[in-house]
């Protein structure tokens, strides 16, 4: 009998739905009838206040479904203490941490960076200026105007590993060329290569101040381009998504 029965479940993604079909040019009053509701009902899905269910929602899926993202939640390999998670640099020595977990963090993904360090790129005839990730941050949005920020650092072959593939690459040159074995944990799916800290829920000011504070520091791992870009780029995105951000000049209603 209960499978015969409609689902009551709320559909996760309702305010992405509303708005899809919003932007699509449908008002909140067409949307109230092909979804058997009132407009104010619409209002508050529309603003994230409430829920429907996927039988209330069933026209705006047959219409919209395709387009709505639904891939916010992202897997991370997490540290669970901030003493493995040192950025690698020349022979600065790494450590995994032994005390880690895997972490589903659901929520949009507002931003993204990537800190790099140039490397020297060997070529036929000389040699070119190459740029290698060592570090990234990604920003999740999250209720209520929250936002987390995720820290990641290069994950890195040590000790034993380290040995054993250098062995490997040794053997696979025969020696007939000058490698330099990089020591970067490698995989074909990217996430493999990255160790993750999450931070606690912040607001967009308090998310800006750790930018700026990181930005100040030169004790940090970061060149003087990020040191230009990273303070506006972080603000851009915030703003692009609707957070507060103090700072900003405004011009609107122009005639």
């Amino acid at each position: 009998m209960s499978e015969d029965k409609p689902s009551r479940q709320k559909f996760k993604w309702t305010k992405e739905l509303v708005n899809i079909a919003l932007n699509d040019g449908m008002t909140q009053e067409e949307i109230s009838k092909v979804c058997r509701t009132q407009q104010s009902v619409v209002s508050s899905w529309k603003n994230g206040k409430n829920k429907a269910t996927e039988q209330q929602l069933a026209e705006l899926l047959r219409r919209y479904g395709a387009r709505l993202n639904r891939t916010t939640a992202k897997v991370y390999l997490v540290s669970n203490s901030s003493s493995g998670l040192v950025v690698k640099i020349g022979q600065q020595s790494y450590q995994e941490p032994e005390d880690t977990r895997i972490v589903q963090m659901e929520g949009p993904v507002l931003f993204r960076y990537t800190f790099c360090k140039p490397i020297r790129i060997v070529r036929a005839k000389g040699w070119d200026l190459g740029r290698e990730p060592i570090a990234r941050w990604i920003v999740h949005g999250l209720p209520h105007g929250k936002l987390l920020l995720v820290k990641q650092v290069r994950r890195a072959l040590t000790d034993t590993r380290l040995r054993r593939w250098t062995a490997t690459i040794r053997e696979v040159s025969q020696h007939d060329i000058h490698y330099c074995v990089p020591d970067w944990v490698d995989c074909t799916d990217d996430a493999g290569r990255w160790m993750s800290s999450l931070s606690e829920p912040m607001t967009a000011s308090e998310l800006v101040q750790l930018v700026d504070d990181y930005i100040s520091d030169s004790n940090r791992v970061h060149s003087p381009h990020d040191e230009l870009v990273l303070p506006y780029l972080i603000r851009k995105a915030l703003v692009e998504h609707g957070h507060p951000v103090p700072g900003i000049d405004r011009i609107t209603g122009l005639e």
